[in-house]
């Protein structure tokens, strides 16, 4: 239910949610490979290719060289994109407030340390796996 109010926000200003969340992600970690957003936003490489280069043509972000790897392209924010995830974020914290409505504030705090403390566990899960695949140890 909560996701179909996130679409119904995102479609008032024509974007996909796969292309939101890899906006938000740019935003809030800064540029990053179309293989780094892949892990971070959980789909495939391929499909990662087809949200940046929509975001791009739309000229929500540009891919400039890695000055770091030569080889590797980094996807950012241009100023467009910013302000679009800055609108979307204002209108998504409006149905979240919605959404949280129905508790008192104590019990907001409550359920907002519950909801982190999972993506927390699911972000170490994450972690751990790519360590593994990457032949590193866990480091829990």
């Amino acid at each position: 239910m909560i996701r179909s109010f996130m679409d119904e926000v995102l479609r008032e200003y024509s974007l996909p949610t796969p292309e939101y969340t890899v906006l938000v992600n740019l935003r809030n970690y800064g540029p990053m490979s179309s293989a780094e957003l892949a892990r971070r936003v959980f789909v495939t490489p391929q499909a990662m290719g087809q949200i940046i280069a929509s975001a791009e043509d739309r000229g929500l972000v540009v891919r400039r060289p890695d000055p770091t790897h030569g080889r590797k392209l980094l996807a950012r924010l241009t100023p467009e994109g910013s302000s679009l995830v800055d609108a979307c974020v204002e209108r998504l914290t409006e149905v979240e407030q919605r959404f949280l409505g129905a508790l008192s504030p104590r019990e907001q705090r409550h359920f907002v340390e519950l909801f982190a403390a999972c993506v927390d566990h699911l972000n170490a899960q994450r972690n751990e796996t790519q360590a593994v695949s990457n032949g590193r140890q866990p480091t829990t």
